[in-house]
């Protein structure tokens, strides 16, 4: 019924999930609904000639957690409906973004704060050894804005610089970049082992994207923009 009231579109970008691994191990049902019943449901109703669904990095990871199950099954269910009812689809992978209005259980935010106050103190849960691949958010809405402004065939393209660091030398970059030293204190085990990295060449192939600013810019810009 809902479907027959939608009109077609031209382009849907889908960006609703749970994106937080650690809450996906606590409650798994509720990962489940938002990340894979949820856009069963959307895909369901809408008409449209092309859909941009935002997937993880995550997705290459060995270790399964639900949060990783569940961003799976949805390119599953992008795929299958893109056949049976027509429409092409982009899958962005995307790793990690940082910058104005990052969520507060975000590491940029946490480490960008206490470092902005002088706290040189940081706890990393596991050994420090997890890599990350930050894109400053400018860059994430330029290449989102490339994806949803082409055209063409179904394409599934990772969406990070290709050069992650770890988590130890993510916390030893943006304390120089607040000048603060600092000082690092290793806890437990990580929700996740983080050991992949992506591959941006799709998105430069197929989209003529690229990421153009550094970790250190990106904090400044980030400064400029909001209050930390």
């Amino acid at each position: 019924e809902l479907a027959r009231k939608l009109p077609e579109v031209d382009v849907i970008l889908y960006l609703a999930a749970n994106s937080d691994p650690k809450k996906s191990i606590a409650e798994p049902l509720n990962d489940l609904e938002l990340n894979a019943l949820g856009l069963v449901r959307v895909l369901k109703s809408i008409r449209c000639r092309r859909l941009v669904y935002m997937s993880t990095g995550a997705v290459y990871q060995d270790e399964l957690i639900p949060y990783v199950i569940s961003k799976r099954t949805a390119e599953e269910y992008v795929k299958y409906f893109a056949r049976a009812k027509g429409f092409s689809y982009v899958i962005v992978r995307l790793f990690d973004t940082y910058g104005p209005y990052s969520p507060e259980r975000k590491i940029f935010r946490k480490l960008a704060r206490q470092f902005s106050e002088g706290k040189a103190e940081v706890t990393l849960f596991g050994d420090g050894s997890n890599l990350i691949d930050p894109l400053y958010v400018g860059d994430t809405a330029d290449a989102l804005v490339k994806v949803i402004m082409s055209s063409g065939g179904d394409a599934t393209a990772d969406l990070c610089t290709g050069k992650p660091i770890t988590l130890k030398e993510l916390v030893e970059r943006t304390g120089q970049i607040f000048g603060v030293k600092p000082k690092i204190r290793f806890e437990g085990e990580a929700v996740e082992k983080k050991t992949y990295s992506g591959d941006p060449s799709r998105m430069k192939e197929l989209f003529g994207f690229s990421a153009t600013v550094s970790l250190e810019g990106g904090f400044k810009r980030w400064q400029a923009t909001e209050k930390l």
